[in-house]
């Protein structure tokens, strides 16, 4: 097969001197054309080309033409093609894994947020009624290291899954924890947190529009249906101290389930809750930091570790 050879250019790449450059601003510290470019444009490929259009310079060795996108000395236009067809997907791949964490954590549009801290809750099957808890801390280097556990958690009656209000059933998933209660006192978490008392009620009332909320009132005088809400202090020592869910709040729908926590456990399947011995619930209280923007993730086998495929255990 005959192929085609570019004729060698003869006329030398012209390279703008440093010094006919537009300079930073005052005050600023030099930043290089492609990196300024890149920031502006959020492509490395655009970027360039930017670089191109507005300074007029051109890589040592290379022309005008050889960055426009024509055929240079090895490689050829569909390779340079393929590159920014892979710069591309990178681009789009990075943009949706910051848009599901943005979904997560129920962060402003825009801002990465990454969980530091990360509950996994890891089931056998779907019908398991007790699991395997593990706490993880994200590492400077972005992993995941295991900083406590395995503890066996008890889950719901009916196993983890698509939870409602209807079945006692625990809720497969990542979720922000953002607030802790209890019947006792704080038990030294820096977790916002709320000493419970008769008062004190969580929502369950589907017609109400206080669904899965926390409430405030005396008992005979709540606005919303009693006998279907639960009395937080009524349920004694499995309420010690618990952790909210974050599962079904913002937004809220009616009868997708309502009064999800980490609490303390009594031997026994719950209704859908996660419940584990009082020692191991009090070091992971102590455990969470806000800054940190802790999650749980529940689920059947690996489906737990989705927010942390990168993980180790020392």
């Amino acid at each position: 097969m005959n192929r085609m050879h570019w004729p060698r250019r003869t006329t030398p790449a012209r390279w703008r001197p440093a010094g006919d450059r537009p300079g930073p601003a005052a005050g600023q510290p030099p930043v290089p054309p492609r990196a300024a470019d890149n920031a502006a444009s959020g492509s490395p490929v655009a970027g360039w080309r930017l670089a191109v259009r507005r300074t007029g310079a051109v890589r040592p060795g290379r022309d005008e033409s050889t960055v426009a996108g024509a055929a240079r000395p090895g490689v050829g236009r569909r390779a340079f093609r393929s590159v920014a067809v892979r710069v591309a997907v990178a681009a789009v791949t990075a943009g949706a894994a910051v848009a599901g964490v943005t979904a997560l954590t129920g962060a402003p549009a825009g801002a990465a947020v990454v969980p530091v801290q990360v509950i996994t809750v890891r089931a056998a099957a779907a019908s398991s009624t007790t699991a395997v808890l593990e706490a993880w801390q994200r590492t400077t280097a972005g992993s995941y290291k295991r900083v406590y556990g395995p503890v066996t958690a008890y889950i719901g009656k009916q196993g983890i899954g698509a939870a409602s209000e209807t079945l006692s059933r625990t809720p497969a998933g990542q979720f922000t924890l953002t607030e802790g209660f209890g019947i006792a006192a704080n038990p030294g978490t820096t977790m916002p947190y709320r000493k419970v008392d008769g008062y004190d009620w969580w929502v369950s009332d589907t017609r109400s529009k206080l669904y899965n909320t926390h409430q405030r009132c005396a008992a005979g005088h709540c606005t919303f249906n009693e006998r279907v809400s639960e009395r937080l202090a009524a349920a004694g020592a499995v309420y010690a101290n618990a952790m909210v869910i974050n599962y079904n709040r913002s937004p809220v729908r009616a009868g997708a389930g309502s009064a999800f926590f980490l609490h303390v456990s009594n031997g026994r399947p719950t209704a859908g809750c996660v419940a584990i011995p009082a020692a191991n619930l009090v070091w992971l209280m102590r455990w969470l930091k806000p800054a940190n923007h802790p999650i749980i993730s529940m689920g059947v086998g690996w489906r737990a570790y989705i927010p942390i495929p990168s993980r180790w255990v020392p």
